[in-house]
């Protein structure tokens, strides 16, 4: 290709003070042209191609800001903390935990789109795991967004593929989000510890002693539940001004406390509440 591109450079120039075009330079260049054309026709052939492209860029999983991600003072603290340890690069195993629903796979997706906006990576891949893993879906999602196709349904071999491909990053982050039990990230197909000391871990449970007992994380973080004002500011955002009204504010507010500082209790409530009166 770069002979090519070196003679039609020269084709471009004109002989006798730029009155005439370049013969001989054109002459060459297409004869180079015919033989490249030749040499993909028989590579088509041998190959038995039916067609040739480009593969499409792997769809994100996370492609702009999650629209419940919210910039509370107690998240933010720990959203920077996270940050600051993947910056840090000296623990590669970080946990977060905290109770059902609080707004751990909120934060590490926002980490997720932080972290591939700012190219901390060379890569960012992402799984959700769940009580009872299926390790073939949980391959499949970390392989999607590397644009690797794992075919078959042998773990072992996907195992191997994933693992080869992740070994190719100089630097990447996995995050692992609701992790209920040890998960064996051999078996996954993760390379980490001596096999790759670039590969970045980032785990999320609800029980602080499978991070530390069982995966030995060695950097843990924990989201809380909100912070009163935190719930009642996140309930007049979700229920609008009604939220305000003099009649209504005190029994709003006790409606805030009694969501336990859920996030996702405090939003359905207000949502459900919006536009109806002090009986609702």
């Amino acid at each position: 290709m770069k002979n090519v591109e070196d003679l039609q450079d020269k084709a471009k120039r004109k002989c006798f003070i730029g009155l005439c075009p370049n013969i001989k330079s054109r002459y060459q260049l297409s004869r180079k042209a015919e033989e490249v054309v030749a040499a993909v026709n028989e590579h088509l052939q041998q190959g038995e191609f039916n067609s040739v492209s480009c593969p499409a860029p792997p769809p994100d999983i996370l492609d702009v800001t999650p629209k419940d991600f919210e910039a509370f003072e107690s998240r933010a603290r720990v959203y920077k903390d996270i940050m600051e340890a993947l910056k840090d690069g000296t623990t590669n195993l970080i946990g977060v935990y905290g109770m059902a629903h609080v707004g751990k796979t909120t934060l590490v997706k926002e980490v997720y789109r932080q972290a591939k906006q700012d190219k901390l990576f060379d890569s960012v891949t992402m799984a959700f795991v769940n009580q009872t893993p299926d390790l073939q879906k949980v391959q499949d999602q970390l392989a999607a967004s590397l644009g690797l196709k794992l075919k078959g349904k042998d773990v072992v071999v996907r195992a191997a593929r994933l693992r080869e491909r992740l070994k190719k990053e100089k630097k990447v982050l996995v995050i692992l989000d609701d992790i209920w039990k040890k998960l064996d990230l051999k078996e996954v197909g993760i390379p980490f510890g001596d096999e790759n000391k670039g590969c970045n871990i980032l785990l999320t449970s609800r029980d602080v002693n499978v991070l530390s007992n069982e995966m030995d994380a060695r950097q843990i973080f924990e989201i809380s539940v909100l912070e009163d004002k935190e719930a009642w500011d996140l309930l007049k955002k979700m229920a609008g001004d009604d939220a305000e009204n003099p009649e209504l504010r005190s029994t709003a507010i006790e409606v805030a406390k009694k969501s336990a500082g859920l996030p996702i209790a405090i939003a359905t409530v207000a949502r459900a509440l919006r536009n109806k009166g002090l009986f609702a």
